[in-house]
């Protein structure tokens, strides 16, 4: 029989204890306790329903030198902490002649003379980075910063301003979200079968079972089996409970794997192993990722990509390969994708397809996904979803801030197609949602604060075909236009519309003009529903079709 060793090196939790020679057999600390949560979240602050950190634990100005740690939870080092009202803090005042950088920090201590949590203030001659704070699991020390402070020399009056929210950078605190981002991903082959047979290959290189952790569905002519309708043998072969009747029966097989149940702890792995089969042309055809809620625009870009250029040689695939991406949860992205913020090289934020073309198809579906917030940095130049052919199909985003925003790429050229979406643009100056592509039932709102406002820009080389859907655009100056469509640019550019509604709605600070505003291109409209009754037709080239303009506001019905 096996040898086994002595020391046992496991332990399950948890068991009733029982008197064994009048002492307790199974006793348990603290960290025992904490440890079935510790595989299931990360350290960090609670996140509100949206998955931000809301007010959790935020640092705030509470006059003169006073500053207030806000209610909220977090778990540090596995040990969970909660501050149950709110925690006021006089900083000491600075009387050198340089600033000084007050670390509001959170400590959990299990040391034997501690064993409880802190809230503390570190000062510090520059801005904290990780390595001022104190984490040791041996010790069973955990810091986590919050917040920090710019004390200036000589003042007396703490500002909101002088306050930096770090309760969402990933290093020096983290907002608390479950182990790892995970993706699921969908593998499908077809094969056919000989009169008489029962027992059914799977093949191993395009479908990747594994019997007793992926889910396998079997279809044969259309028709799919029950469970019990046959036995799954092995990874490579399934028995019918009935031979088959006829030679060449079609069989389907779809199997739905959890790729972090295979060992991908994070998102990169994945993207990692995403390269290697998508180069190789596997039928990965669909995936479904779900949200870590800080990097996602970034994870998202990568999958495109993978699927789309080959790495090696970095040259796009020519396949004509498609790809669904289903997208889940609170997507979050802390910074752009790439790009500089400049007007020639713009941020750019999710990479939805390639700068070059590719004969490889990528369909982005946010339709489980939570409201996309896009908080872009004042004067910078800003795209949303990057590349020459974006499908986007059920996104719900809100882009705020910065110069200017695009929603897709600003090239006339470029492929659009957008469905069942929403796209909420303010910015100071120029922003639209496209020049060109295809909108089914959106919803869209344009605001400009500076500049004339339009939800589309259409030019010479582009084509715009509006179909239902519901808009408004809005500017903040008086001497500037907003309009639904807006063909100023290129007597070639093309729009068509057709049941388009643009409701009046008030915005403080905003109006709204225009429905169309024409002076170039060719523009043909059937059934705008709209009481914005000014529409400038002041065409130079071109020509409009306008017909069946309706004058009726119909705001919130699509």
């Amino acid at each position: 029989m096996p040898q086994y060793p002595q020391q046992v090196t496991y332990r399950g939790y948890f068991y009733n204890s029982k008197k064994v020679y009048g002492v307790d057999d199974r006793v348990y600390n603290a960290t025992d306790m904490r440890k079935p949560y510790d595989a299931i979240f990360t350290d960090g602050v609670k996140p509100d329903a949206d998955g931000t950190a809301g007010t959790n634990l935020q640092v705030t100005a509470a006059g003169g030198m006073t500053i207030c740690v806000e209610p909220g939870y977090a778990k540090l080092g596995g040990a969970p902490f909660e501050n149950t009202a709110k925690y006021n803090i006089v900083l000491d005042t600075n009387q050198t002649g340089v600033d000084k950088y007050d670390c509001v920090i959170i400590r959990n201590d299990d040391q034997e003379t501690e064993r409880a949590p802190k809230i503390e203030v570190k000062r510090l001659d520059s801005v904290p980075t990780i390595g001022d704070l104190t984490r040791n699991r041996e010790l069973g020390v955990y810091e986590i910063c919050v917040g920090y402070v710019v004390v200036k020399p000589g003042v007396d009056s703490i500002l909101q301003s002088d306050i930096v929210d770090t309760r969402e950078d990933g290093q020096l605190c983290n907002v608390m979200s479950g182990v790892g981002a995970m993706v699921v991903r969908t593998y499908r082959d077809t094969m056919t079968a000989d009169k008489g047979q029962k027992i059914i290959p799977l093949n191993p290189d395009t479908l990747k079972f594994k019997k007793g952790r992926d889910h396998l569905t079997v279809i044969v002519e259309g028709r799919i089996l029950s469970s019990n309708a046959y036995t799954i043998i092995s990874n490579t072969s399934i028995e019918l409970n009935q031979e088959l009747p006829v030679d060449g029966t079609k069989i389907d097989f779809e199997v739905i794997k959890n790729v972090n149940a295979a060992g991908a702890d994070t998102v990169v792995q994945e993207v990692g192993g995403l390269l290697s089969d998508m180069a190789n042309v596997n039928k990965t055809l669909e995936h479904h990722y779900y949200c870590n809620g800080e990097t996602d625009n970034i994870n998202i870009g990568n999958l495109v990509y993978a699927f789309q250029v080959n790495s090696e040689t970095d040259t796009p695939y020519e396949d004509y390969a498609s790809m669904r991406l289903v997208i889940h949860g609170t997507f979050g992205a802390t910074s752009p994708r790439g790009g500089a913020g400049t007007a020639d090289n713009p941020y750019y934020w999710i990479g939805a397809a390639q700068g070059a073309a590719s004969n490889r198809r990528v369909i982005l579906d946010f339709t489980d996904c939570k409201q996309m917030k896009i908080n872009c940095t004042a004067g910078t130049v800003n795209i949303i979803f990057f590349g020459m052919d974006c499908q986007v199909i059920g996104a719900n985003v809100n882009a705020t801030g910065g110069t200017t925003i695009y929603m897709f790429s600003t090239a006339g050229g470029t492929s659009v197609y957008a469905e069942n979406c929403r796209f909420w643009i303010t910015c100071d100056s120029g922003g639209f949602i496209a020049r060109s592509g295809t909108f089914k039932n959106c919803r869209a709102s344009v605001a400009n604060s500076g500049l004339h406002s339009y939800c589309f820009a259409p030019i010479s080389a582009s084509l715009l075909r509006l179909e239902g859907g519901e808009y408004y655009a809005y500017t903040a100056s008086a001497d500037h236009v907003s309009a639904i469509v807006g063909l100023t640019s290129g007597e070639n550019a093309v729009a068509i519309l057709y049941a388009v509604n643009a409701p009046i709605s008030a915005r403080s600070g905003y109006n709204q003009t225009h429905s169309i505003y024409q002076t170039t291109g060719w523009v043909s409209c059937t059934d705008l529903i709209c009481d914005i009754t000014k529409m400038e037709l002041n065409v130079v080239t071109g020509q409009s079709n306008i017909r069946g303009t309706l004058a009726f506001s119909k705001p919130g019905l699509m």
